[in-house]
């Protein structure tokens, strides 16, 4: 089942899954997340890039590289599945289809916050992302397992 506001707190061992949806700058996991938490990600499907069909790992091939440095995570390739607690994109971490990771104790100075999700591009450029349907490989979902 897909959450949609950040009002829940995961046990260790629990999980919750989110769909991402490419266009969206903040994708709300649902989650409340707290300083020294461990969190493991696992992404699954596949979204699209204006004419670029890619999974969470994204994608960074081309002439158009020289362009991502001006991405939110600059240097990280298109489309690259990541998170940031709250909306302060310097605290923005790269997950891509696997990843475990540690809340950090620099929340801009709040013990907890909520987790969202997105894909890695130009600020300006959400309006060419896409969600894809079943038949072409998506949507994007994330299971988000609590580890510690």
């Amino acid at each position: 089942m897909a959450i949609k506001s950040c009002d829940r707190q995961l046990t260790i061992g629990e999980s919750a899954e989110a769909t991402v949806n490419p266009k969206i700058k903040y994708v709300e996991s649902g989650l409340l997340v707290s300083v020294g938490e461990q969190y493991s990600f696992s992404a699954r499907g596949k979204w699209k890039d204006c004419h670029k069909i890619c999974d969470a790992e994204g994608w960074s091939d081309g002439l158009i590289r020289i362009f991502m440095r001006f991405n939110r995570i600059p240097y990280q390739p298109y489309f690259l599945l990541c998170g940031v607690v709250g909306r302060d994109d310097r605290h923005a971490f790269p997950i891509g289809v696997q990843k475990e990771w540690t809340v950090p104790a620099n929340l801009v100075g709040e013990p907890s916050g909520c987790l969202y999700l997105f894909a890695n591009d130009i600020p300006f450029m959400y309006f060419n992302n896409y969600e894809l349907d079943e038949s072409q490989g998506g949507p994007l979902l994330v299971v988000i397992t609590r580890i510690k």
